[in-house]
């Protein structure tokens, strides 16, 4: 039996493949009753419709799930196919259950149909889901007082100082380590409905700086970091700054965050 899967993936990872130079090849359609799967549940069944025909009939059919990311592509596993019997169509349905922890870090998954003939002249179908990832949304406060740093390890940053010798003096947010990255994006992208809509740039190579650590103000900034298979894009609103004799200056930092459950296929 041949296998042209990697061929079926990189035609737009939609378009029907189509095996026009011989008239015996097989014609297949896949229809599903599943566009989207949205990660914030834990699992997401599809019901497949396939059909297919042959002038010379089929002899087999077989399937095969992928998962892509831009022009990256996993297989992710095979399609449980009960009900063919050779003949000269095919007309059945295939269920599968997509579980989050197994599509998580992609865009879409992609379902192949292939349908063989005695001599194994192939056609193939496709049908495709888009993923739509996990978000949860919340406030958080960063707090420093005097020169003890908050603990921003679960966002894979530091704060690490205050710039003393700057005037004014800036709040310095880094990368928790080399594994984590940070990214300045545009205020507009915190409203953005999807991850995969944010065009991320290339990650900071110096500490992000844009925190007064001398002023209260008011901000419209956002960043995010990648870290452990997350991403977090803060929407910093807030700075609050402080000062007694006792701790000396108090520098609040506020907003939100929004966390979601993939990295960016953008972010480099």
């Amino acid at each position: 039996m041949k296998n042209f899967k990697i061929v079926m993936i990189l035609v737009a990872a939609v378009a029907m493949f189509c095996s026009c130079g011989d008239p015996d090849a097989p014609t297949v359609t896949v229809t599903g009753d599943v566009n989207e799967y949205d990660l914030a549940t834990p699992e997401k069944a599809v019901t497949l419709t396939v059909n297919a025909t042959a002038p010379k009939g089929i002899e087999n059919v077989y399937g095969d799930v992928w998962g892509i990311k831009q022009n990256d592509t996993v297989a992710l596993g095979q399609l449980t196919i009960n009900d063919f019997t050779a003949g000269d169509s095919y007309k059945g349905t295939i269920k599968y259950t997509m579980k989050k922890d197994s599509v998580k870090n992609y865009e879409k998954v992609l379902f192949q149909v292939v349908a063989a003939t005695k001599k194994e002249v192939e056609g193939a179908g496709h049908f495709t889901v888009d993923i739509k990832a996990a978000v949860a949304e919340a406030n958080f406060e960063w707090k420093r007082v005097g020169t003890k740093n908050p603990d921003l390890s679960q966002y894979g940053l530091k704060w690490t100082q205050n710039n003393v010798k700057a005037d004014p003096t800036f709040a310095y947010i880094e990368p928790l380590n080399a594994n984590a990255k940070l990214y300045e994006l545009a205020a507009a992208d915190y409203n953005k409905a999807s991850i995969s809509d944010i065009t991320f740039p290339a990650p900071l190579t110096e500490p992000y700086k844009k925190i007064s650590a001398d002023a209260t103000k008011t901000y419209d900034n956002v960043i995010a970091s990648v870290y452990e298979g997350k991403t977090y894009v803060f929407h910093i609103t807030k700075a609050t700054n402080s000062y007694n004799a006792t701790t000396g200056t108090t520098l609040v930092i506020e907003g939100t965050v929004k966390t979601f459950e993939t990295t960016p296929a953008s972010a480099k």
